[in-house]
């Protein structure tokens, strides 16, 4: 399970150097929404990685369906936070015909 860990981390750090990039380049609603969705996908790489390492090490083998059982209870709160931070950002609208 070490490489499945090592893959996580890898794609974590791949989403954090895309969505900062993003950030950086472009500072409109979308962009700025987009690049916060890649942040809360690279945490919840990032957390699957330490529980592939940690299920690894304590000899667990709680294998994907235990890892997805407690992804259930952890992304409703990482999806909250993001939906939250995200609300105020809003693409600008045009003014409507009259």
């Amino acid at each position: 399970m070490g490489t499945r860990a090592d893959h996580f981390v890898a794609q974590a750090d791949s989403d954090l150097r895309h969505a900062q990039a993003m950030a950086r380049s472009d500072q409109s609603g979308q962009a700025l929404g987009t690049s916060m969705y890649l942040c809360q996908q690279s945490v919840e790489k990032a957390f699957k990685s330490v529980l592939l390492r940690l299920d690894e090490r304590l000899g667990l083998e709680m294998g994907d369906c235990g890892i997805s059982s407690l992804g259930h209870s952890l992304y409703p709160g990482l999806y909250e936070l993001y939906m939250t931070n995200v609300s105020p950002i809003r693409l600008p609208r045009l003014p409507p015909k009259i």
